[in-house]
């Protein structure tokens, strides 16, 4: 299957907790999954 990549930003974390969690069924799916919380983009 693909791999996937969830980037998440948050100032009180809720959406890190929904970016893990779709990490989570999305490997259960069969998917490969990168999750980045707030990354720098250049």
């Amino acid at each position: 299957m693909a791999d996937i990549t969830l980037i998440s930003g948050s100032t009180l974390g809720g959406a890190e907790y929904v970016a893990e969690h779709l990490a989570e069924k999305l490997e259960e799916a069969g998917f490969t999954t990168e999750t980045l919380h707030g990354p720098l983009l250049e």
